[in-house]
Protein backbone atom coordinates (compact mmCIF):
# COMPACT_ATOMS: atom_id res chain seq x y z
CA UNK A 1 0.00 0.00 0.00
CA UNK A 2 2.87 2.43 0.68
CA UNK A 3 4.17 1.96 -2.87
CA UNK A 4 0.73 2.76 -4.29
CA UNK A 5 0.59 5.92 -2.18
CA UNK A 6 4.08 6.90 -3.32
CA UNK A 7 3.19 6.32 -6.96
CA UNK A 8 -0.12 8.20 -6.80
CA UNK A 9 1.42 11.13 -4.95
CA UNK A 10 4.35 11.38 -7.36
CA UNK A 11 2.06 11.11 -10.38
CA UNK A 12 -0.33 13.74 -9.06
CA UNK A 13 2.50 16.17 -8.38
CA UNK A 14 3.95 15.69 -11.86
CA UNK A 15 0.55 16.01 -13.55
CA UNK A 16 -0.29 19.21 -11.67
CA UNK A 17 3.14 20.67 -12.42
CA UNK A 18 2.75 19.96 -16.13
CA UNK A 19 -0.80 21.38 -16.09
CA UNK A 20 0.82 24.67 -15.02
CA UNK A 21 3.88 24.78 -17.28
CA UNK A 22 2.72 23.06 -20.49
CA UNK A 23 0.28 25.21 -22.41
CA UNK A 24 0.11 23.58 -25.85
CA UNK A 25 -1.01 20.13 -24.67
CA UNK A 26 -4.54 19.50 -23.37
CA UNK A 27 -5.00 18.68 -19.71
CA UNK A 28 -6.57 15.32 -20.60
CA UNK A 29 -3.58 14.44 -22.79
CA UNK A 30 -1.17 15.46 -20.04
CA UNK A 31 -3.05 13.36 -17.49
CA UNK A 32 -3.08 10.29 -19.75
CA UNK A 33 0.50 10.57 -20.95
CA UNK A 34 2.07 11.35 -17.58
CA UNK A 35 0.14 8.59 -15.81
CA UNK A 36 1.05 6.00 -18.43
CA UNK A 37 4.66 7.16 -18.51
CA UNK A 38 4.94 7.05 -14.72
CA UNK A 39 3.38 3.59 -14.75
CA UNK A 40 6.40 2.50 -16.77
CA UNK A 41 9.22 4.50 -15.17
CA UNK A 42 8.22 4.72 -11.51
CA UNK A 43 8.44 0.98 -10.74
CA UNK A 44 11.86 0.84 -12.39
CA UNK A 45 13.05 3.79 -10.31
CA UNK A 46 11.55 2.43 -7.10
CA UNK A 47 12.35 -1.28 -7.40
CA UNK A 48 15.43 -1.39 -9.65
CA UNK A 49 17.52 1.77 -9.38
CA UNK A 50 16.90 2.25 -5.67
CA UNK A 51 17.84 -1.39 -4.99
CA UNK A 52 21.29 -1.22 -6.54
CA UNK A 53 24.13 -2.06 -4.14
CA UNK A 54 25.56 1.45 -4.42
CA UNK A 55 25.54 4.40 -2.06
CA UNK A 56 22.04 5.77 -1.53
CA UNK A 57 22.93 9.13 -3.10
CA UNK A 58 24.33 7.43 -6.20
CA UNK A 59 21.14 5.38 -6.54
CA UNK A 60 19.05 8.54 -6.32
CA UNK A 61 21.10 10.34 -8.95
CA UNK A 62 20.96 7.37 -11.34
CA UNK A 63 17.24 6.89 -10.73
CA UNK A 64 16.39 10.53 -11.31
CA UNK A 65 18.51 10.81 -14.44
CA UNK A 66 16.78 7.69 -15.79
CA UNK A 67 13.33 9.07 -14.94
CA UNK A 68 13.90 12.54 -16.41
CA UNK A 69 15.50 11.33 -19.65
CA UNK A 70 13.06 8.42 -20.20
CA UNK A 71 10.01 10.55 -19.52
CA UNK A 72 11.33 13.35 -21.71
CA UNK A 73 11.80 10.94 -24.60
CA UNK A 74 8.26 9.62 -24.21
CA UNK A 75 6.84 13.16 -24.04
CA UNK A 76 8.85 14.12 -27.13
CA UNK A 77 7.45 11.24 -29.12
CA UNK A 78 3.86 11.41 -27.91
CA UNK A 79 3.49 15.19 -27.92
CA UNK A 80 5.75 15.75 -30.94
CA UNK A 81 7.85 18.45 -29.33
CA UNK A 82 11.61 18.97 -29.22
CA UNK A 83 13.63 16.85 -26.82
CA UNK A 84 14.90 20.04 -25.20
CA UNK A 85 11.39 21.21 -24.39
CA UNK A 86 10.30 17.77 -23.19
CA UNK A 87 13.47 17.47 -21.10
CA UNK A 88 12.80 20.73 -19.24
CA UNK A 89 9.19 19.77 -18.59
CA UNK A 90 10.27 16.38 -17.28
CA UNK A 91 13.06 17.85 -15.16
CA UNK A 92 10.78 20.44 -13.53
CA UNK A 93 8.00 17.91 -12.90
CA UNK A 94 10.42 15.43 -11.34
CA UNK A 95 12.06 18.07 -9.15
CA UNK A 96 8.66 19.18 -7.85
CA UNK A 97 7.65 15.58 -7.19
CA UNK A 98 10.97 14.70 -5.55
CA UNK A 99 10.93 17.76 -3.29
CA UNK A 100 7.22 18.01 -2.46
CA UNK A 101 6.53 14.28 -2.04
CA UNK A 102 8.30 13.90 1.31
CA UNK A 103 6.79 17.16 2.56
CA UNK A 104 3.26 16.02 1.73
CA UNK A 105 3.88 12.62 3.28
CA UNK A 106 5.01 14.29 6.49
CA UNK A 107 2.10 16.73 6.51
CA UNK A 108 -0.57 14.11 5.96
CA UNK A 109 0.78 11.13 7.88
CA UNK A 110 3.27 12.23 10.50
CA UNK A 111 2.17 15.67 11.60
CA UNK A 112 -1.24 14.58 12.85
CA UNK A 113 -3.24 16.31 10.12
CA UNK A 114 -4.88 12.97 9.29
Amino acid sequence: MSYLYTFLQSNLLEVLTLFIIVRQISKVEILKTVTLTNSLTHPIVFFVWMSLPLAYGVNIILAEVFAVVSEAEIYRRVWQVSFREAFWWSLIANIVSWQMGPILTWVFFYSGVI
